[in-house]
This record gives C-alpha cells, sequence and structure tokens, in this order.
C-alpha cells in the first residue's frame, strides 16, 4: 500500500469509526459486526473488505470500539488535533489546516526550539526562568525569542510527544527530544519550510 492509500485509509477508518460510535449514540460500547453491517449500509464495501482482510486492522477496531463512548471521542478529538497541528507546517497543508482552527499550529518559538535540537544535535535542555541550557552537545543555551510563552511552547510540544519531560534532582524541568520531533523537523526541512 502507497503512503497516500495508507494515510487515506488510516484517516477514513478512524473518521468512520467516529461517525459510527456518534450514530449509536452514548452506548458505552459497539459490536465490530454491527460496525461491519453500518459500512455496508452506509456504502463503504471496500472499506470494510481492507479491514476484514487486515487482522491487526481487526484488533485494533476491536479495541477502539470497546473502549468507553467518551474515551474514544476524547482520543479523536487529539488526533483531529495533533493532526491539524502538525499540517500547519507544510506549505501545502498550512492554509487549510490554519482555516479549520488557527489556534492550533505550532508557534514559531516552538518550531525554532525543535530546529534548534536537531541543529546542535543535542538531546536534553534543562529550563530555567525562561531559559533553555544544553545539557549535552555544544554547550550554551537555545534562542528562546518570547520568553514569556516558553512555558506554553514546551507543554504543547510534551503533548504532541515531541518532547519528554522530567525534573531534575533540583526540581528544575529538563526536556528531551523525541525521534517522532526529530522526523517531524526533517520532514518539514525538506519541504523548505521556513521555520522563522
Amino acid at each position: 500500500m502507497d503512503l497516500l492509500t495508507s494515510a487515506t485509509a488510516f484517516a477514513t477508518i478512524i473518521n468512520l469509526v467516529g461517525q459510527f460510535r456518534s450514530e449509536i449514540g452514548n452506548k458505552n460500547t459497539a459490536d465490530f459486526n454491527e460496525f461491519l453491517t453500518w459500512l455496508i449500509k452506509t456504502n463503504h464495501h471496500d472499506i470494510k473488505t481492507l479491514i476484514e482482510n487486515n487482522s491487526k486492522t481487526t484488533i485494533g477496531i476491536k479495541a477502539m470500539l470497546n473502549e468507553q463512548h467518551e474515551t474514544v471521542l476524547s482520543q479523536l478529538q487529539s488526533i483531529n488535533e495533533a493532526l491539524i497541528t502538525f499540517s500547519s507546517q507544510f506549505p501545502a497543508l498550512n492554509e487549510v489546516a490554519n482555516g479549520i482552527n488557527p489556534n492550533l499550529a505550532l508557534s514559531d518559538q516552538s518550531m525554532s526550539i525543535l530546529r534548534q535540537f536537531e541543529e546542535t544535535g543535542c538531546s536534553e535542555v534543562l529550563e530555567s526562568d525562561g531559559t533553555l541550557h544544553i545539557l549535552d552537545g555544544p554547550l550554551g543555551r537555545m534562542s528562546v525569542e518570547v520568553p514569556r510563552f516558553l512555558k506554553d511552547d514546551l507543554k504543547k510540544l510534551v503533548d504532541l510527544q515531541l518532547l519528554r519531560v522530567r525534573n531534575s534532582t533540583q526540581g528544575k524541568q529538563i526536556y528531551m527530544i523525541t525521534r517522532a520531533a526529530s522526523q517531524f523537523v526533517l520532514s518539514t526541512r525538506s519541504q523548505n519550510v521556513n521555520y522563522d
């Protein structure tokens, strides 16, 4: 399955599970066979076939259908927000993402922090009084343009799992870059995205 087909299939399946869960109401769990029947009734025969031919997809959908209604909706909302946030960094998708919800775009400072992790090759920084001190790699600190919103930007990066956080022995927060963040920065760079 090529990249476009797999991305479309994933988005379509997640969307259809969400629609199905909404249509059956607040029922805590849903039956997999009911979902397959619903796919036929709503003319999604190709998606039904795709699901039936992939055991991992079937297992994943069964797990989603067995989750509490509120949990599924919360997870779908998180996926939606992350997709809009990431899409806002690509020129071809930026206008659509910002049109849907401009408040979800990553700030320039957030992208600058990720880019600086990648450029310096460091994996950890210590946040102290609006400054990010590099703990490994080259000595020094990262450039922080708007210290007032640093904590907000760091929280968003942690929420998106682009950074992880732990406390130092002195109670300060140490932020670590994730593999996903590195890949994200490299993918935006390959799209000639301007961070500044």
